[in-house]
């Protein structure tokens, strides 16, 4: 028997939600810079780019949207006034939905406060808010105010335009109550008309073009589709299979009170939730790693359990009910030496870290540049700046003049249409005048696969003038050099098969291309979950090193020889670089599957090797060869000029 519904009791808990989420989400300030390569780099260029009113979807192009900096804010204190408004506005729609929904769903006002504490202490408001507007519009018999999808619109919009996945949720989430207020309530469709108004809105406000939607959207989708084949990680497989688990009896709960509701409504909104739970399980564990599955799991999948768990149901969910809590238990506390369990108390302790902080923001954010230009001592570049693969923390450290790529992190060109737009952007003449860089691929990639398009556009418009322990510094030539591409070698090879270069290409750059087919029953497996990952064996003159492999990459072509593996090498392989440690040949190659499941790809692969030559009016230049090569360069490229501006 439902409990009678007392309006007031939504207003507490509201109030409540409200305050406790402008302590410890609200009112914190952005993340100052910080002298590494971790994610601080692309967090740091969301936050300049949304400054600088860059057009997502062409200036941009990442898995965050325009207001990307709410969910992970750092560097420029100038984003504080954007960073108050948004955030108070995903807290205000967090608030309303949690606290009234809490209201109705838990009758003690102990048990109800603690555990809407809980909630949104775990909670992220990017990712949950979609699932409380779902709850908000579909008829879950909760007697919820129908006047509360309203409230809970703008915030959802909002949320949408942070981050992907929020985007794809409620895209799912827009077409299923446009379908519902048409078919089933038969009205006009105000709550979809609010939802794309809204959408628009905080669009526009961004700083963006109508214009550029279709663009945004276009490259939303792009970035999103490759990223299980290219960032997938396999770690402990126990814990998946707990997920999956986990999924699994929450999905149950909810499908089957949809049967004993007997509502169109409530199968729209079970279909939806089921959809959202593996949204999130993907979320956790494609990417089999801690910082992901405290995003996934922590923030994501056990709020989203823990409300479906507390929805009215039959006698057979108090079964569930405490299977789906041993389970959320056990994904708490064991993996990763508790992970969620930290950092849920850390973010819970946010108020008082904050309150016995006695340095300015300002003071900080200077001591936070002072520290990233004393790690990384460069010298002074008045003209305009990239910094690949990663590493713009230090480039807003020096203040310098960035005119970025695209795609901003060389990792996320996992597929040849964002690798092209990268190396489109490196030939325009919008391309900037200094390239500062660093071989720092992540996950053991293959150096080269990373921006590899890129490289060939590197290789004949720049050239290096210094070099530093952490990066080569290259410069923009007054002319590019041209490319010729010999006619290819291809053939037809097995996976574990090693495949020797033609002995002609020696001392010489090799280009390849490498394609593999994914039948269809096992393409669809690859898209549902994540194709397979696949390792690549490299023999050398230094040995044989063995290297992540990203198919997507491949396709298009990458610098597969010489082999890439110091700073030294790199610079050897421009013209005019230092010739005293020339980098090592290839010999051949082979890739390797890993897993047993899933396998995603045919059994064999094409494979095709093409000479590249730099030339200039014809005439080839290559880089030097050991003892011959240009002495007053190569003094310019080891030279370590450390001025600062």
């Amino acid at each position: 028997m439902q409990r009678t519904w007392h309006l007031a009791e939504g207003y507490a808990e509201t109030a409540w939600a409200f305050v406790w989420l402008c302590l410890i989400y609200v009112f914190v300030p952005p993340a100052p810079l910080v002298p590494d390569f971790s994610d601080a780099t692309w967090q740091a260029w969301l936050t300049e780019a949304f400054l600088r009113r860059l057009s997502f979807g062409t200036s941009v192009v990442f898995t965050y949207g325009p207001w990307g900096f709410l969910a992970e804010p750092r560097g420029s204190l100038e984003i504080l006034p954007w960073l108050r408004v948004g955030r108070l506005v995903l807290a205000a729609g967090t608030s309303v939905g949690a606290g009234i929904l809490f209201a109705r769903l838990i009758e003690r006002p102990v048990l109800r406060y603690v555990t809407l504490t809980a909630f949104l202490t775990l909670a992220n408001p990017i990712l949950i808010l979609p699932v409380l507007l779902a709850l908000a519009v579909f008829d879950f018999r909760l007697g919820l105010p129908r006047t509360l999808a309203f409230f809970l619109i703008p915030s959802c919009a909002l949320a949408s335009h942070v981050k992907f996945t929020s985007l794809w949720l409620l895209a799912v989430l827009a077409i299923l109550l446009l379908a519902k207020e048409v078919a089933l309530d038969r009205r006009f469709p105000w709550q979809a008309l609010t939802l794309a108004v809204c959408y628009a809105a905080w669009f526009l406000a961004a700083g963006q073009s109508l214009a550029g939607l279709p663009s945004y959207l276009r490259a939303a989708s792009l970035i999103s589709g490759g990223y299980e084949g290219a960032m997938a990680l396999a770690g402990p497989a126990s814990f998946p299979v707990l997920g999956l688990l986990l999924v699994f009896l929450v999905c149950w709960m909810a499908f089957a009170n949809m049967l004993r509701s007997r509502s169109w409504s409530y199968a729209a909104g079970s279909a939806w939730l089921a959809f959202a739970l593996f949204a999130g399980f993907k979320m956790t564990f494609v990417r089999n790693e801690a910082d992901h599955y405290w995003l996934g799991m922590g923030e994501f999948l056990l709020p989203v359990a823990l409300v479906i768990s507390l929805l009215p149901g039959a006698r057979l969910h108090i079964v569930l009910r405490a299977a789906v809590a041993t389970l959320a238990a056990v994904l708490t506390v064991v993996p990763y030496q508790c992970q969620i369990l930290r950092l849920a108390a850390r973010r819970a302790w946010t108020p008082l870290t904050l309150l016995s902080s006695d340095v300015p923001l300002r003071v900080a954010e200077t001591r936070a540049k002072e520290e990233v230009r004393r790690r990384f001592p460069l010298p002074n570049l008045s003209n305009s700046v990239d910094l690949a693969p990663l590493g713009h923390c230090i480039g807003l450290a020096y203040d310098w003049n960035l005119k970025v790529r695209p795609v901003p992190v060389s990792y996320g060109t996992y597929s040849s249409r964002l690798a092209s737009l990268n190396e489109h952007f490196f030939r325009s003449p919008d391309a900037p005048e200094y390239l500062v860089l660093a071989l720092r691929p992540i996950d053991n990639h293959y150096p080269t696969l990373e921006d590899s398009l890129a490289w060939r556009t590197w290789l004949a418009g720049y050239q290096p003038v210094r070099a530093t322990p952490d990066f080569v510094i290259l410069e923009r030539r007054p002319r590019d050099l041209q490319v010729r591409v010999d006619e290819p070698h291809e053939i037809r090879a097995a996976f574990g098969q090693q495949m020797e270069l033609p002995k002609a290409y020696a001392r010489e750059l090799v280009w390849a291309r490498i394609r593999i087919s994914s039948p269809f029953p096992l393409s669809i497996l690859g898209r549902i979950w994540r194709p397979e990952i696949l390792r690549l064996e490299v023999r050398s003159e230094l040995g044989t090193r063995t290297y992540r492999f990203i198919p997507g990459a491949a396709e298009s072509g990458f610098l597969l020889s010489p082999l890439v593996d110091s700073l030294d090498s790199m610079a050897s392989l421009f013209p005019g670089g230092d010739s005293q440690a020339p980098p090592a040949d290839v010999r051949s190659i082979a890739l390797h599957r890993t897993e047993a499941f899933p396998a995603t790809y045919s059994s064999t692969y094409s494979l095709s090797f093409e000479r590249m030559v730099l030339t200039r009016d014809g005439e080839p230049v290559s880089p030097p060869q050991p003892g011959t090569g240009d002495r007053t360069s190569a003094t310019r490229v080891g030279a370590s000029d450390t001025s600062r501006p």
